[in-house]
């Protein structure tokens, strides 16, 4: 349901389809116009007002889709009523002193439309008339001081609509359907649509025995209550929107032949109840919408042509005044509609401005004798410690004047961002009827948003490293710039720092600088420490001339950070010229080979024959150091100790090609004696095998792995 009657917009199609501009007559401004905002969309309506000046009506949220309540008062700003009964509609239709508000909102799901008083932030639904099964819709549409709310409700089964009266009673609030015209037969339809602080409630009824409506007044008797029909202005239809203290209503009636729609007023001391026609602005239409207590009536009229609408007021002994030509022509409003006035003249409504429709509240003005109050807001309010602002601050100037309008205004302009600067200041002033403010001026203002400037960052490089465990390592340090506020004094940092020692592998070098506004930059570059350089062979003869049975001697394999790894030693040499190959290998994987000539002679004596051998291991354990190294210690003892040698391998077996998987190869001493023993050895492994110079070989050696 509408918070108000469709009206015959027959008469007004082309005044609802185009808002034409125009000039009005000169007259003295009379009202400041405040713009009540909106809830976050770009239309607002202001509905209600009481005594101190708070307004209640809808606006759009965000979405600008459904409408809600608001109130504006001492916040200087509308403010959502929230989620009033669960749904997400409502509006506020009118206010009273205690800051109570009615109105109508959907129930959760949007399933009905109820009536509502609302009051520090806590939401009464009113109910309807259909009690008994919960169904229906309601509206609240004015309140009283006396808490009792006028509005109109489905009756039972939804074939009707009447108007109502709630009463807060001791616990709760309770429903009164006051009627028809008709009611003796108990048809017809009606609406309550204001009351007054006696309980005077005002709307329209049908009339019996037809479907046309008419003005009504009802009051309240011992028993029921009583309603007094307005009659019309000659033509079939009326509506009363408003009454005041003094019982006086105002709203609008069709002419004769329903040929156009006018404003009315009915003064409560004329007997027969004689409605007064208040003419429009020069069209063929306008409505009273609210009354006071002095008799002034607003509302809104086209005006000539029909080509456009304009709010009013109406004053007795004065007439129909557009409310545009009674505020400043500079202020940039179009007032479309007055809903409401106070009795000390205040109004609100509806408005166009900067292409939005808003809520106003229209104030009277008083004698100006002092300029302009300037404020400005920077935000944020305070710089950093230095004094400096790294984001962009805003600066917002505030310019009142209780008194009278704002005519002029210097320098005031809205800053969203003041831009990078080593040092500025804004000043605003403005004028109005009391004088010119002076100049308000900020303090200078340092922006620097801007980061640092980063120069020669070293590139990715790497080192060889001196040691398994920490090589220091240096670098160049970054250089940094700033054009604004400068380099902070503590300079580019690095971590790790030049000097430092760095691990095995690679490490991230991070590097950052701030400038004075407290702005960081930053870059990174990375450090690998590595070993480069691979073992070598000092001595390694390139041939060698054997005898027959004679051993290769092995080649000495030397390294910077380890001891390497040789293998490559042949099983047996045949007589004749075979090629060697011996390979060092370290802990970092990097090898070295020594190639050798090796040349066997026939031996001229006859080969002794073979020669048992007897060898134990007394001891055979490795400590694990890391995933490739370890400290190797493997002993024992052989019966053949001239001329021999023990070659130790990795796996379980001695492997086919006795150059593979070689841990070392130890000479047993002139007991026969002999032990390997490596404390950066490879990676520990369990079992290992043996094989001698001799030819003995045993598998499966147990390693104790630590």
């Amino acid at each position: 349901m509408n918070y108000k009657q469709t009206f015959n917009y027959t008469l007004l199609a082309a005044a609802m389809l185009s808002f034409l501009p125009s000039v009005e007559s000169a007259a003295a401004v009379q009202y400041n116009v405040t713009d009540l905002g909106t809830l976050g969309g770009s239309y607002s309506q202001g509905l209600g007002i009481n005594e101190i000046d708070e307004v209640t009506g809808l606006s759009h949220g965000l979405d600008n889709l459904a409408n809600q309540a608001f109130l504006y008062g001492s916040a200087g700003t509308a403010q959502a009523l929230g989620i009033v009964l669960g749904g997400s509609y409502n509006q506020g239709m009118d206010i009273n002193n205690f800051h109570q508000i009615t109105g109508q909102a959907s129930l959760a799901g949007n399933s009905a439309y109820h009536a509502f008083v609302w009051q520090n932030a806590q939401a009464r639904d009113l109910g309807t008339l259909d009690i008994s099964t919960g169904t229906g819709s309601s509206l609240g549409i004015g309140i009283n001081d006396n808490q009792q709310v006028a509005g109109y409700s489905t009756v039972k089964g939804g074939t009707a609509v009447h108007a109502v009266v709630w009463t807060k009673g001791a616990t709760d609030w309770t429903i009164n359907d006051i009627g028809t015209l008709d009611r003796a037969a108990g048809t017809g339809n009606s609406q309550a649509k204001g009351l007054n602080e006696t309980g005077q409630v005002t709307g329209f009824s049908t009339v019996p025995g037809s479907t046309a409506q008419h003005a009504v007044v009802w009051t309240k008797g011992l028993s029921n209550w009583t309603a007094k029909d307005l009659g019309t202005l000659g033509g079939t239809y009326s509506t009363s929107l408003a009454i005041n203290n003094n019982g006086d209503v105002t709203g609008s009636a069709t002419t004769a032949l329903d040929a156009q729609q006018h404003a009315f007023v009915v003064q409560s001391t004329q007997t027969p109840p004689t409605m007064t026609d208040l003419n429009t602005l020069g069209g063929t239409f306008s409505e009273g919408y609210s009354i006071n207590l002095a008799g002034d009536v607003v509302g809104y009229s086209t005006t000539a042509g029909d080509n456009r609408q304009a709010a009013f007021l109406w004053q007795s002994g004065i007439g129909m005044q557009d409310l545009n030509t009674l505020i400043d022509p500079a202020s940039g409003w179009r007032l479309l509609e007055a809903h409401a006035i106070s009795d000390k003249g205040h109004i609100t409504g509806i408005g166009l401005r900067n292409g939005e429709k808003h809520a106003f509240l229209l104030t009277k003005l008083t004698t100006d004798t002092t300029p302009p109050v300037v404020k400005f807001l920077i935000t944020p309010a305070a710089p950093n410690a230095s004094g400096w602002y790294s984001a962009a601050p805003s600066i917002a100037w505030t310019i009142t004047d209780p008194e009278s309008a704002i005519s002029s205004k210097v320098g005031c302009t809205p800053i969203p961002a003041v831009a990078d600067t080593a040092g500025q200041s804004f000043s605003c002033t403005a004028t109005s009827a009391g004088g010119t403010a002076a100049p308000v001026t900020t303090p200078s203002i340092k922006v620097d948003t801007a980061l640092p400037a980063l120069a020669g960052v070293p590139a990715s490089f790497t080192q060889q490293a001196t040691s398994l465990t920490s090589t220091t390592v240096n670098y160049a340090l970054p250089t940094a710039s700033d054009a604004t506020s400068g380099v902070n004094l503590a300079g580019v940092g690095c971590a790790p720092a030049s000097g430092t020692a760095f691990p095995m592998g690679s490490t991230t070098v991070n590097c950052s600088v701030k400038d004075n506004a407290g702005n960081g930059n930053s870059a990174s570059f990375v450090v690998s420490v590595a070993d480069l350089i691979p073992p070598t062979f000092p001595v390694c003869p390139a041939t060698v001339t054997l005898a027959e049975g004679q051993s290769l001697p092995q080649p000495t394999a030397t390294d910077n950070l380890s001891v390497p790894i040789v293998t490559g030693a042949p099983a047996s040499l045949p007589v004749g010229t075979t090629t060697v190959t011996w390979t060092a290998r370290d802990v970092a994987g990097l090898s070295s080979n020594c190639v050798q000539q090796v040349t066997v002679t026939a031996s001229t004596t006859p080969t002794p024959p073979p020669v048992s051998e007897a060898i134990t291991v007394t001891k055979a354990q490795c400590k694990r150091t890391s995933v490739i190294s370890g400290e190797w210690l493997v002993q024992g003892n052989t019966s053949i100790a001239n001329n021999n040698s023990i070659q130790l391998y990795s796996t379980a077996t001695v492997p086919p090609d006795p150059t593979l998987n070689k841990l070392a190869a130890v000479a047993p001493d002139a007991k026969g004696q002999w032990k390997f023993q490596a404390k950066v050895g490879p990676a520990c492994t369990a079992p290992i095998s043996l094989r001698s110079a001799a030819g003995k070989v045993m598998s499966n050696i147990a390693v104790v792995v630590q």
